[in-house]
């Protein structure tokens, strides 16, 4: 999807937007259109008709179900040089990649976000002839209904340890670690595959309880299969980590590259190393229950950044990432 810069440039006055905020306060539609208004033009201040006639701004898909990727992408001529370039949507501000003119980023909203249409910014700053301008633009990603079930899980109180504050807290800072780099380059080559034959058993976004008490929703899914079978890494990549964590228990990690993670959770043996590049198919690790689980299966993630997304989306179809314009 293709868009353009709108060709006003006035600065719109927020005081008098707000004296007749005040005077209409009756009427929420208008309430709610002014500030959207105050709060677009705080944020871009500036809209460069020029520049934005410079800059190809692409989008796909628009449309997605909550955990669903979305690539987000911007190709300049040769007469601009983007010097900053930064994007946000319900918080989120995905991570930005260079291939000569062009630039790409994957993003997601995660499984809580509601049904309806989002906003997501697009800011720049870009140099020609050594003049810095400020460029800025808008487009809607609508976000499709999706049920999620409700799953209640009982655990012995050895395992229910699990649970603790320090435990889940020490996990989520070793995976934070692993995870604050990521190599620039896209390591994944078509779709990516089931780590391990089985039944899915707890599907991505599943709202759940464990013994009674309210838990964060699935980040994953569970993939049930004897102790012991093996577990091959979904697509290319470099691992991260490989060691035994509180909650998660054995645990692999792999950067796919331009932000993009796979997790692989209760593994009862891990085969691979930190550093290591693997290749799609290859054995990491063996299925268990090791950490915080109920039976012998592979908790399999797949996250963008900080969002979990929905692993069996790139199963059916992985983004793609073309250094061609």
């Amino acid at each position: 999807m293709k868009f353009h810069v709108p060709r006003s440039r006035r600065r719109v006055n927020c005081e008098h937007i707000m004296d007749v905020y005040r005077r209409e306060a009756p009427n929420a539609g208008l309430l709610l259109a002014l500030t959207c208004i105050c709060y677009w033009h705080s944020i871009y201040p500036c809209i460069n008709d020029a520049v934005g006639s410079e800059l190809r701004v692409t989008v796909e898909p628009t449309i997605v179900k909550p955990g669903e990727p979305f690539i987000i992408s911007i190709v300049t001529t040769a007469h601009y040089e983007v010097h900053q370039l930064r994007a946000s949507i319900r918080g989120y501000r995905p991570k930005f990649f260079q291939y000569g003119n062009m630039w790409f980023a994957l993003a997601a909203v995660s499984s809580k976000t509601p049904q309806g249409h989002y906003p997501l910014y697009i800011k720049a700053s870009v140099a020609r002839d050594g003049e810095v301008h400020q460029w800025g633009t808008v487009m809607y990603i609508t976000v499709s209904h999706r049920h999620f079930p409700t799953k209640h899980i009982r655990v012995s109180a050895r395992k229910f340890r699990y649970t603790r504050r320090d435990a889940t807290l020490y996990d989520r800072k070793r995976l934070n670690a692993a995870m604050a780099t990521t190599a620039s380059k896209p390591f994944w080559e078509g779709n990516f595959i089931l780590p391990v034959r089985g039944k899915i058993t707890t599907g991505f976004g599943v709202r759940r309880t464990v013994n009674g008490r309210p838990w964060n929703p699935h980040a994953g899914i569970d993939i049930a299969a004897p102790a012991g079978t093996p577990v091959a890494a979904a697509n290319h990549g470099k691992v991260l980590l490989a060691e035994m964590l509180r909650t998660h228990g054995g645990t692999v990690v792999i950067d796919h590259g331009c932000n993009v993670f796979t997790i692989y959770i209760h593994l009862s043996a891990i085969y691979a190393s930190v550093g290591q590049f693997v290749h799609k198919g290859d054995i990491i690790g063996a299925v268990g229950s090791t950490g915080l689980a109920t039976g012998a299966h592979l908790h399999w993630t797949v996250r963008i950044g900080s969002i979990a997304t929905d692993p069996l989306a790139w199963v059916r179809r992985a983004p793609q990432i073309s250094t061609h314009s």
